[in-house]
């Protein structure tokens, strides 16, 4: 198993939950993607078939799937500690999401072409190798019709490394309040993953570029908090 493949394996698997208490904006970013969703779905289609790629513990999953009654998850998590709690968080919605335990491009290289009307991460690709990143891309788009949405909600490192740095010691000091929540292992988990990060940081030139190489509209940076924004894109 790749090194990328279990990072939240252990503390923070276990207390994923908790990921919110040191980001103000959290939720606001979450409700983005549900509202993005709802903008850009059609109710007169039939069934609306979305991928979600690393579904953690259902929290942006729910968004997506009160975004519109007529939207199909398939969810996607290599982590089963994680996709467990999504799975009792999500059973009010089981007739309309299906649970993956998978590799994302792995799974995405055994998806059909073409057969997805939206592509839906939030906080899972930064924390890949910029090669995965590379290989992941181009699956995407073989999946998704013409037309289709993409929305990533992700760790984006801005351009201006300056920025960049304020942005993380700022959210580094925000951890600290696992420590008032009497959690400092909570606390060190968080700062050694986001200087993890560091490592193979996911800047947002990186995904334009990205997006405009495989064939990508409507490119639009619709959100951006402290380390974080959200990108969304036409197929």
């Amino acid at each position: 198993m790749s090194e990328h493949s279990m990072r939240f394996s252990g503390v923070l698997g276990e207390d994923y939950d908790l990921f919110g208490k040191s980001v103000s904006y959290h939720d606001e970013l979450q409700d983005t993607i549900g509202k993005y969703l709802t903008e850009h779905t059609s109710i007169d289609s039939g069934r609306v078939k979305i991928l979600e790629a690393g579904v953690g513990t259902g929290i942006t999953t729910l968004r997506i799937l009160k975004a519109n009654p007529f939207i199909e998850v398939y969810g996607i998590d290599n982590e089963s500690k994680t996709l467990n709690q999504a799975k009792e968080v999500l059973q009010d919605f089981a007739s309309r999401i299906f649970f993956f335990e998978a590799d994302i491009l792995e799974a995405l290289k055994h998806w059909p072409p073409e057969s997805l009307d939206g592509f839906v991460s939030a906080y899972l690709i930064h924390n890949l190798p910029p090669e995965y990143r590379k290989n992941l891309f181009p699956e995407i788009v073989r999946v998704l019709k013409k037309g289709a949405v993409f929305i990533n909600a992700d760790k984006y490192a801005l351009d201006d490394e300056t920025e960049h740095q304020k942005n993380l010691s700022e959210q580094i000091e925000a951890f600290k309040v696992y420590d008032e929540m009497g959690r400092p292992d909570v606390r060190e988990e968080w700062t050694k993953h986001y200087l993890q990060d560091e490592k193979i940081k996911f800047r947002e030139n990186e995904q334009t570029a990205l997006l405009e190489e495989f064939g990508f509209s409507n490119i639009q940076r619709i959100f951006r908090q402290g380390m974080d924004a959200i990108f969304v894109a036409q197929r």
